[in-house]
């Protein structure tokens, strides 16, 4: 599954909506849901095997959602950014002028404020070449 992201609009499949049922109907794919633990507020939905999944607040509005590398493809100014090297996504976003930093935890980087976070999990391990294996992103 493809997911495009607009700095002005977001996840353009979320353009508008943000309610649980809608977010399911815009996904379209079949989904499972995880309960609420004691680090959520809410249940979480996971789509197909391996292509998202998408938490929700008290009021079943989305706020989070992570894209994964194994099923979806994850586009900002129409560059696919899931699954490239770690070397790659930084020259991807100097060029577009796009400030960037490496998380707390050294586990990936963060661009436009912590709203998008790109797991990068062996970047101790593979360091450059370290692939870009999920993307978080804040739903506003």
């Amino acid at each position: 599954m493809d997911f495009y992201y607009s700095e002005n609009d977001g996840l353009t499949i979320f353009n508008g909506i943000r309610d649980r049922e809608e977010i399911r109907r815009a996904i379209g794919i079949d989904y499972r849901v995880f309960p609420k633990t004691e680090f959520s507020e809410n249940s979480v939905d996971a789509f197909g095997k391996a292509v998202a999944r998408c938490w929700y607040d008290t009021s079943n509005q989305c706020i989070e959602i992570e894209i994964y590398n194994i099923s979806s493809k994850f586009y900002l100014y129409n560059q696919q950014l899931i699954g490239i090297t770690y070397s790659k996504i930084k020259d991807i976003l100097k060029s577009k002028n796009i400030d960037y930093c490496l998380d707390e935890e050294g586990l990936g980087i963060n661009i436009f404020n912590d709203t998008i976070r790109f797991s990068i999990s062996k970047i101790d391990e593979c360091g450059e070449l370290a692939k870009v294996e999920a993307v978080w992103i804040k739903i506003p």
